[in-house]
């Protein structure tokens, strides 16, 4: 049982390490951005609290205020981002969300609350999956494509929408998702599956680098701004 649970636990890890992969560093990127422009007395919101992405933030020289719904999270504040009615009109220098828009059950009512408590010309960096396998059930509730991403995010300017990564990315990131199964049989056959795909991973690697198809990704990053 020992050798079993230890097994799942490095594939687990290898797992949600490929599927993040370009994530961290792209946020790291963007935090020394907001770093650079902001105030000493800057006010940072970001939205879902904890984990990783959260300690990129921090790492890099942030310590935003954090809002989760899960007060088990333990964040600084409490709220369902769709009703942010303790925070001020244009009163916000830069929000994050990370990987939290496909939790939420009213997305377009929660980009009018972040748009509102920004203020201008005040930055929005937010990440959220495509192509990839459901997580935290029950409360998962969306996949966006880019058009469906800059449809919500009409009213900012300067809209970025990338690709996570590519498209045969995305195949052997939901091979990779297959161990986090719900028992432990098709667990097992997780294992089996994740590791005849990192069998084949160089020639999946070798097709990566000449076959571009943006219409499969794991993922996008998106950046955008509050106009002035």
């Amino acid at each position: 049982m020992i050798i079993t649970d230890f097994i799942f636990t490095q594939f687990k890890t290898l797992s949600k390490k490929m599927s993040r992969r370009n994530l961290y560093e792209w946020l790291e990127t963007e935090v020394k951005k907001v770093k650079f422009n902001a105030s000493d007395n800057a006010k940072i919101l970001n939205i879902g609290s904890g984990g990783a992405l959260y300690n990129t933030i921090k790492d890099n020289g942030l310590s935003p205020t954090q809002i989760d719904i899960d007060a088990d999270r333990n964040p600084d504040i409490v709220a369902d981002i769709c009703n942010l009615n303790m925070i001020e009109n244009n009163s916000i220098d830069a929000i994050f969300m990370m990987e939290v828009l496909e939790h939420v059950k009213t997305p377009d009512l929660a980009i009018k609350e972040l748009f509102r408590t920004l203020k201008p010309d005040a930055p929005l960096i937010l990440s959220t999956p495509f192509i990839f396998p459901i997580h935290d059930a029950p409360h998962d509730y969306y996949r966006y494509t880019r058009y469906g991403l800059a449809h919500l995010l009409q009213d900012f300017d300067d809209v970025v929408i990338r690709e996570r990564n590519d498209y045969i990315s995305a195949l052997y990131v939901v091979c990779a998702r297959s161990i986090m199964a719900d028992n432990r049989k098709n667990r097992w056959v997780g294992v089996l599956l994740f590791a005849y795909m990192l069998l084949n991973y160089p020639v999946l690697w070798g097709l990566s680098k000449f076959y571009k198809n943006p219409q499969g990704t794991t993922g996008y990053f998106v950046t955008a701004r509050k106009p002035k």
